[in-house]
């Protein structure tokens, strides 16, 4: 595993943790940072996909939005995006949930609509005896 300098990193605790899963710990230099190349262009990708969301300081809530995009873009050398990595198969997207025939929705939409009206009464309440009583 590839590590920065960060005290998280160096302590006792981490460093025994990696030696009982067996893992060996390559820790980067301070002063440079492009013997942690891969972690690097991911920051440079990020920052960019921040900016081009971005309107106001509020970076943060962009970020799910802008790691849903990441994990979903198919990567040029292996023609599959992170995600189909992870589970085997694409994401579905927020705006796959919509369905993108406005007809259907109608069709669908319909029998609720007079099961609905069904349900209201045909008169007022102003029409009721108990309310003239009251009157």
């Amino acid at each position: 595993m590839t590590l920065d300098r960060g005290s998280q990193f160096t302590s006792a605790l981490w460093t025994e943790m990696a030696n009982q899963l067996g893992m060996q710990l390559h820790r980067t230099s301070a002063n440079h940072p492009q013997s942690n190349g891969l972690l690097e262009r991911f920051h440079r990708t990020l920052k960019a996909a921040l900016k081009t969301r971005l309107k106001g300081p509020n970076w943060a809530d962009k970020l799910p939005w802008v790691m849903l995009g990441l994990r979903t873009v198919p990567k040029e050398d292996l023609k599959v995006s992170c995600s189909e990595l992870v589970y085997g198969e694409q994401l579905a997207l927020p705006g796959q949930f919509v369905d993108p025939n406005p007809t259907a929705f109608s069709t669908k939409v319909d029998p609720f609509r007079s099961l609905v009206k069904r349900l209201i009464p045909d008169s007022s309440p102003h029409d009721s005896p108990l309310y003239s009583e009251v009157n």
